[in-house]
Formats: structure tokens, sequence, C-alpha cells
């Protein structure tokens, strides 16, 4: 077979039609061919080598299986089964007692045999051609570098290291070469495996229209980082919250940015309130036990008592500088003037329109105070009360939560400093 582009592409058609993202790119120096983009991830690629008999398995390898976006594991397509890549490293203490385990998973009327176990040949095969070749993405190289390097050691052609044992996966058999029904059974294996076992590992599932990066904004907020910082001392309760050690994903940090307002609200009485409070106690006839003083000044914290949502509209209103918001709004328009759509069937609406101007945030900040505010119930209540839906911990969620942490971190951050001097 020659080494040329055609005839790779010919004796890989098979593999191609299972795997249309795939394709052969030529590395000129020296001439060599690779597949870019297994499982549609940029990060990685499978390498064809120049000798044949070690290029003929591999592609007798690569032409039985599929690689699912969504997951990092290989379909057998014969066999119908899910072969999902575990690790090549040594196992902890916790982890050992799984290496053997086998059982049988019952859903919707179909059987599947899972089991921990040994690699199979033809996912070793591909494994040992298969390489990172930028920074791993939020799929970690889909785990196969273990394998990649454990291989490499077996045959001389990699350092070797005593942390590598052997290549692990996990087997789930009788599965539909379908990815939506490969989902359906991962889930549901993930909450039962951890049901029964806190330690079990599990199925990752990939969202596959993941953004290429992470949403951003502008790194210093005031243009550049000051010489010289007046700080003053900050309410502790909404530092803890605001620690970026506390969360680790967009939805924790969503909603410990949230705390913060939810605590600044419940602290928070209305200017006009100050106002009428402040005259009360400067009063020049105040002296000594003024109970009619008393009264007005229960009167006019009474008024306090407003509801929840106004109060949040309010704070925010008073204490956010909202031009600082309009470089991320102007980032993440998509987010912001669209509507989205987050698995669990919470719907966004948009707060601004697609064409808007910095102006137009002066009069939809209650707009997005409560399109906030509602995201919120989403995330952290059983659904929206308003809406119906729900916000689920899922990858893809957490890209679409990005711009909206950004924001709410301005917005936090602007609380905090600003709600004991307005």
């Amino acid at each position: 077979m020659a080494y040329t582009k055609k005839s790779l592409e010919n004796s890989l058609k098979v593999f191609f039609a299972g795997n249309p993202h795939c394709k052969i790119e030529i590395q000129p120096k020296p001439k060599s061919f690779r597949i870019i983009r297994p499982w549609d991830d940029r990060t990685l690629a499978i390498w064809l080598p120049r000798d044949q008999k070690k290029r003929a398995k591999l592609i007798r390898s690569l032409n039985k299986l599929t690689m699912p976006p969504a997951f990092s594991a290989y379909y057998h397509k014969k066999t119908k089964t899910l072969e999902v890549i575990w690790t090549a490293y040594k196992l902890s203490t916790a982890l050992k007692p799984i290496s053997n385990r086998s059982f049988q998973f019952s859903l919707d009327g179909v059987t599947h045999q899972c089991s921990f176990g040994d690699a199979s040949k033809d996912v070793l095969n591909v494994a040992e051609y298969t390489m990172p070749f930028t920074s791993p993405s939020e799929t970690g190289h889909r785990n196969i570098q273990s394998f990649f390097l454990y291989l490499n050691q077996q045959s001389g052609s990699g350092p070797s290291s005593s942390r590598l044992d052997k290549p692990r996966t996990f087997r789930i058999t009788n599965v539909e070469d379908d990815e939506a029904s490969m989902i359906k059974v991962a889930r549901h294996l993930n909450f039962f495996m951890t049901y029964y076992d806190n330690k079990s590992p599990q199925v990752l599932v990939h969202t596959t229209d993941l953004l290429e990066d992470k949403a951003a904004r502008d790194r210093y907020l005031h243009g550049k980082f000051p010489t010289y910082i007046r700080g003053r001392e900050l309410d502790t309760r909404m530092l803890s919250f605001w620690s970026p050690q506390q969360a680790s994903t967009s939805l924790m940090r969503f909603l410990f940015y949230y705390r913060i307002l939810e605590f600044a609200a419940s602290q928070y009485v209305e200017a006009k309130i100050r106002s009428k409070l402040k005259r009360l106690v400067n009063s020049p006839s105040v002296v000594g036990d003024d109970r009619e003083l008393l009264e007005k000044i229960i009167e006019a914290v009474d008024a306090k008592k407003q509801d929840d949502i106004p109060r949040l509209k309010s704070l925010v209103k008073e204490t956010v500088d909202t031009s600082l918001l309009w470089g991320v709004i102007d980032q993440h328009r998509d987010a912001f003037c669209k509507k989205t759509t987050f698995e669990g069937g919470y719907v966004s609406d948009p707060f601004l329109t697609e064409n808007c101007s910095k102006e137009a945030l002066e009069t939809g900040i209650d707009k997005m105070t409560d399109t906030i505010r509602k995201m919120r119930n989403a995330l952290s209540h059983g659904k929206d009360f308003e809406s119906g839906g729900v916000v689920v911990p899922s990858r893809k969620n957490e890209r679409l939560l990005e711009p909206w942490v950004l924001l709410l971190e301005i917005i936090a951050g602007q609380v905090m400093l600003n709600k004991d001097i307005i």
C-alpha cells in the first residue's frame, strides 16, 4: 500500500464514514500523515506510521471503531460495545477493588453487561498512535495520554515511568450506535454506580457544541492596575463568597456572587428611607429619650420591608456603575441579547436588543437584575417558578453561564465596594 494521502483515504473509507469529523493532514518535514480531530477534538491527532505492517494493523482497528465526540471512548460497531478510556496509571487503594468489577445494568428493557478491565487490542492499536498536539481542552485529551505513554514505554520508544501500570477501560455492551442513546445510558449508569459506590469512576459526557475558548472579559476593569489602592474593611461574610478558591465551576461562582447580592440586599435601605432617617437623627430637637423620634424611626425602618425583588433592583441600581458592565456585554452580545436555552429546559430571555448601545443599559438595568434573579432560581431551586425550567449541571451549561459569571463578578464587586457609602 502506497504511503500517499489518496491511498490512505481509500483504505480508511469505512473509518471516515463513521467518523466524518476526521480528515487526513499532511506533515511536510519529514513527509508524514496524521488523522486530525479524532472525536472531533482539535487537541489530538492519530499519526499514520510509515511502516507498512504497523500502518495496516492500525487501519484494520480504525475501520472497526467510531469515536463519539460526547465521550472519551471508542464504539465497537460489530459488537455494539462502548469502550470508555479509563487509565493506564497505577490505581489508588480506593480504586483497586473496582479494577475487575463486572455487573449487569438494565434500562428500558435492555440489559447491558458492564465491566472494568484490560483495554481491547483494537483500542490499544489506535491509542499507540494517538497523541496530543496542543494543550488540553476541557476533554483532558480524552484520557488517552497515559495509554500512549504506556504503549511507548512497552515498545522501548518512550521513557519508563513507575507511575504506569496497564491500560484499563470500562465496557458497556448492547449500546445503540447513536449518540443520544449512548448519553442516556451513560448518565443513568453514572447515577446508579455512584449511588451504590461513591468512589466509583464515572463515564465522562462531553458537550459536543462547546465554544472553542472560554468566555473572557477585559483583564483590567479600570484600564490598568492602580499604583495605589485605598482599602477599607469589607464585610467578612461577603469576602468569603468572593474568594475564587471557593468555587471551581461557573455554576458555583454564579451562585456565590449572587449570594453577595442577596446578603447586601437583606441589609439594604432605600435612599429615600436613609435620607429620612438621617434627617430625624440629626434633628436639633433630638434630646434624651425621645419616644416620638423613636416611633418615627420605627415607621421609617418599617418601610424597608419591601419585597426582596424591588430591594435587589434598587441595590444594584444605586451601587453599580453600568459603564463598567458594558465591556462584558459588548463582547458577549449573544448571551445577553438573544434567547439562551439551557440543558434542563430553562430559557433566558434577552434583556437588551442586539444592536443596542451602552446608553440602553441605563434603562435596562432592572431587566438585567431580574434576568439574573430568575437564572439563579433555575440553578438553585428545582425550577424557576415563573418559567418551570431548570439549569442542570453540565458542560454545555457551564459554557453558557460563563458570560453571566463575568457580568455578575463586576456587579458583586461594585456592591461590596459601594453598599456602605451610598
